[in-house]
């Protein structure tokens, strides 16, 4: 048997209004893109190859798939395509991927809820004398030894903006045969990799919880929380049955109740609304940043070090030009970074992975060799809460880390 994904008929004009640009394929259901809950799902039916039809294709997501295809033991292949209106003629314009196997077409965005491989072969209802115009729904389909057949059972339906907040809750607590993102779960909360929960945060399964999270102290995730991937919640934050999205701020002391936050834009599920927020400190991506205040201080920190440090580094440069470990231990191997940000514009700390021209990392203030993924982290937290005892506390703990550690970084 092979499968055939196509979640994109003629309603999805909600993807449009509130996540624009973004794939369908690729949209998060408990914190794994829509297209692996798919895999997982045809893995699970012993299906040979999976063909996933993308109207919108997201390049991220297709080297996503090309590092984790390996971990399924079936083919999977990634297409863009036009619409369909019509689960038949869908089949026969991929007659060259399907064969002479048998065929499975989830057709529109949707989903099976089901407990096993047999609970959807069995619920399977034949359609007898077919015609075109039974091919036009929404669903499930199976073409069989010239027979041809539809799912009669439960499915999650993902054609509205209120379809997919549901379904994500759905998997969170029933899970069926689905399996929420996490490499652990224990009394209903889901963890990934690299996730750092402070003190004093409250968290009340069912829980998901993406890779590379940082939960500041004092929050509380309640009712059904999901944080994707990336994602950073400050301090006194409440959310109960709200999913954020990957990579996204979310500022201390907000309240969410049924949204989902995207970024800077916060979704009101139960409406139907959004607002697009211009205040950083509420929420925010990745790149977001507040006005720079504090160019002018870590041009003024660069220039001392790099006046107050030209004799250690030419002294250390000849005593010690074998010996990198003390240069490291010491902070010279900063030096000729130092002078390269100074010249060409760049920060004493840098704000995220795109900048070029640094000297430090905001993670270089809590450990050594930080993982990509927490320095991202970091730089996030630094944004929003940039000060002047933030800089100096961050330059003074990275000189004193890299001097007590010998595993310094690069």
């Amino acid at each position: 048997m092979k499968i055939l994904f196509c979640p994109y008929t003629e309603n999805f004009e909600w993807l449009e209004e509130f996540f624009p640009k973004r794939s369908l394929c690729a949209l998060p259901i408990t914190g794994k893109p829509y297209a692996e809950h798919v895999a997982d799902f045809a893995a699970m039916l012993g299906a040979g190859g999976l063909l996933i039809l993308d109207y919108n294709p997201d390049s991220a997501y297709r080297k996503r798939l090309e590092r984790t295809s390996t971990n399924y033991p079936l083919d999977i292949s990634y297409a863009a395509a036009s619409l369909s209106a019509n689960a038949l003629r869908l089949k026969s314009r991929n007659s060259a991927f399907f064969g002479t196997d048998d065929v499975l077409i989830l057709f529109g965005a949707v989903l099976p809820l089901i407990k096993s491989a047999a609970d959807v072969l069995e619920q399977m209802e034949e359609i007898s004398a077919p015609v075109p115009e039974d091919f036009t729904q929404n669903g499930i389909y199976l073409f069989k030894n010239g027979r041809a057949f539809r799912f009669g059972g439960k499915m999650l339906k993902m054609d509205s903006l209120r379809g997919y907040f549901d379904a994500n809750f759905e998997i969170l607590e029933n899970r069926f045969c689905y399996i929420p993102a996490g490499y652990s779960a224990q009394n209903g909360v889901y963890a990934g990799m690299n996730v750092e929960i402070k003190q004093h945060t409250q968290i009340d399964a069912p829980v998901m919880l993406g890779d590379n999270i940082c939960i500041e102290h004092d929050c509380t995730l309640t009712g059904g929380a999901i944080v994707c991937d990336g994602s950073l919640i400050d301090a006194e934050t409440l959310l109960e049955h709200s999913i954020v999205l990957c990579d996204t701020f979310v500022g201390s002391k907000m309240e969410f109740k049924n949204k989902i936050i995207s970024c800077g834009r916060i979704i009101d599920a139960d409406r139907g609304v959004y607002i697009d927020q211009k205040d950083a400190g509420i929420s925010s991506d990745m790149k977001s940043r507040h006005p720079d205040k504090y160019v002018f201080l870590e041009w003024i920190l660069m220039a001392f070090f790099g006046v107050a440090g030209f004799a250690p580094w030419l002294l250390a440069s000849l005593l010690l030009r074998g010996n990198r470990v003390w240069k490291l231990k010491l902070s010279l191997d900063r030096y000729p970074k130092l002078w390269r940000s100074l010249l060409r514009g760049g920060r004493m700390i840098r704000r995220h992975a795109a900048d070029k021209h640094y000297v430090l990392c905001a993670s270089d203030g809590y450990c050594i060799n930080a993982s990509p993924e927490r320095q991202n982290i970091d730089d996030l937290y630094y944004v929003h809460h940039i000060s002047l005892r933030m800089i100096l506390r961050i330059v003074a703990k990275s000189i004193i880390l890299r001097g007590l550690s010998n595993e310094c970084g690069k």
